[in-house]
């Protein structure tokens, strides 16, 4: 039998988030997660006995993080860039890249592309406090298994 999930993964240790080409910096540790959406398992019974599940339709899959706040006029700035309205009635979609590196000094790890982001209605979201006031951001991803790869 094979081993899995042998590797650890940490994205403090030199990881990058990008938004189309712009990276984001001031990501708060511990706040990147995401939920792949996959496909929804339809529950099949015959004569009160369970069958096979059955693939349903395709789910979004969700994307949050937060960053340390910066400003909300600034262009070029976070809180900008996902509150601009798109076009022609369709919502703005937005390719965000998560990197891990294998290490802290390499330039090796792994990818996740989320290509089709769109911002939830709900989400962004903005908290002052003593420390460091917070831009929190949660997105659709409207792809059931987003694209991984090693780099």
């Amino acid at each position: 039998m094979a081993n899995i999930n042998a590797n650890h993964r940490v994205f403090e240790e030199g990881g990058t988030l990008t938004i189309g080409a712009d990276t984001v910096l001031n990501v708060i540790g511990g706040t990147l997660k995401w939920t792949p959406g996959l496909w929804e398992a339809k529950e099949l019974t015959d004569r009160g006995a369970l069958k096979d599940s059955r693939l349903g339709s395709e789910r979004p899959t969700k994307v949050e993080f937060s960053v340390r706040f910066t400003s909300m006029v600034t262009a070029g700035e976070l809180y900008k860039l996902l509150t601009t309205k798109g076009t022609s009635g369709v919502a703005k979609q937005f390719s965000i890249v998560a990197k891990f590196k294998d290490h802290i000094d390499a330039t090796t790890g792994e990818q996740i592309t989320f290509a089709k982001c769109v911002l939830e209605a709900d989400g962004l979201s903005v908290s002052a406090g003593t420390d460091f006031d917070t831009l929190s951001c949660k997105f659709s991803d409207l792809e059931a298994n987003p694209a991984t790869v090693a780099f």
